[in-house]
């Protein structure tokens, strides 16, 4: 459960079709566990086959609907040592009780007890610390979270919604503040550094405007009047002085 966040119910109802492991000595390769079916203990008023337990669908999944969850190398290992030394039930199941039925959560949790006392302080198995077997499941997705896995593939293994993974866990991200700063000041970095390339770019790309039509007569020298009123000037000033000649000539020949 601490490997693949896996349910109690899920766990113990787990078959051997239900897991895939990688050939043995490949080595650092993962496994698949295709958990299909969950079977928690509700008592024998609330079965259907007058059992404590129940094989049921997943919880928060339609009846046949199976969830897909990548394991480690150290559950792959555990997995294929626990094969070689216990088997499976003639059912196909993974953990079995000392009869060969169904693993009874008390003795599981009995196991658990002792296992919290030998590994914990006096004072640590006092605490809720780790207090059930649940908390393996609690710790898998803590974990996750904590390695920066994205919210909604670990809902996905985990086998609930983001909305719930959240709630619930948004308070086992700890000493994930400068790793957050550090995240923001290096997206911030990034864009400032890729703003100053672009406009570097487009400095050394720019070119002068092609020169227009409408341009190149901008460009000419701006129109004056003078040349036009010089050159009236002159033609009045000729005309004139023809006229006064002709006027000349008739007063001397009479």
């Amino acid at each position: 459960m601490y490997y693949s966040a896996l349910r109690p119910a899920e766990a113990v109802d787990l078959t051997l079709d239900e897991i895939d492991l990688p050939e043995a000595g490949t080595g650092g390769e993962w496994g698949w566990l295709f958990p299909g079916d969950s079977a928690p203990a509700v008592g024998s008023d609330w079965t259907g086959n007058g059992k404590r337990r129940e094989s049921r669908e997943l919880k928060h999944r339609a009846r046949h609907a199976i969830r897909k969850v990548p394991i480690p190398p150290p559950l792959v290992a555990l997995l294929r040592h626990h094969l070689a030394e216990h088997g499976v039930s003639q059912d196909g199941l993974l953990f079995v009780g000392k009869r060969g039925g169904p693993l009874s959560e008390s003795v599981y949790g009995r196991l658990w007890q002792k296992a919290r006392a030998s590994a914990l302080s006096t004072a640590g198995a006092a605490s809720p610390l780790a207090e059930r077997p649940y908390d393996l499941r609690h710790a898998c997705v803590s974990t996750w979270l904590n390695a920066g896995v994205p919210a909604p593939q670990v809902a996905e293994r985990a086998g609930h919604s983001v909305h719930v993974l959240l709630r619930v866990y948004a308070k086992c991200l700890v000493g994930q503040d400068a790793v957050a700063r550090q995240l923001i000041v290096d997206a911030l970095v990034s864009r400032r550094e890729a703003d100053c390339r672009r406009r570097v770019y487009d400095a050394s790309t720019r070119r002068a405007p092609l020169m227009t039509m409408s341009s190149r007569t901008e460009r000419k020298r701006p129109f004056t009047a003078f040349p036009l009123v010089k050159g009236l000037f002159l033609l009045v000033w000729q005309v004139q002085g023809s006229n006064l000649h002709r006027l000349n000539r008739r007063f001397y020949s009479a």
